[in-house]
């Protein structure tokens, strides 16, 4: 994701993935985007689109904020605003916390019931 070329505040974020996701992925390239537009301490990567580089980068940049059974929310250091990464262990693409009927039409989004320990939204 590229900056916005005329960002002129710092601007909160956070992003929620499931690791049971189809479309998981991007995580820590969303997370270490957002960092550097907002100025936290965050380690440089060579390649900014690298999902790997991103998540060491970003996993020793960030602290735990908090933590259930399936949930772990982090939150990046030496920020201009808030900025915020949260993963929901066996999640899939759903809202945490609730019990979802699924995505009619689709077959790898079945419906689910609630996960023990999910964070509730």
């Amino acid at each position: 994701m590229a900056a916005c070329e005329n960002q002129s505040r710092a601007i909160p974020f956070l992003e929620v993935d499931g690791t049971d996701d189809p479309t998981f992925g991007g995580l820590y390239r969303n997370a270490y985007s957002w960092a550097v537009r907002n100025g936290c301490k965050v380690a440089a990567v060579a390649n900014a689109s690298d999902e790997q580089a991103a998540r060491r980068s970003v996993e020793t940049s960030s602290h735990l904020r908090f933590a259930t059974n399936t949930s772990s929310c982090f939150e990046l250091s030496g920020c201009a605003a808030r900025t915020r990464y949260c993963t929901v262990t066996g999640l899939q693409h759903h809202w945490s916390g609730h019990v979802e009927p699924g995505c009619p039409g689709s077959s790898w989004c079945p419906p689910r019931g609630v996960l023990a320990g999910d964070v509730d939204t």
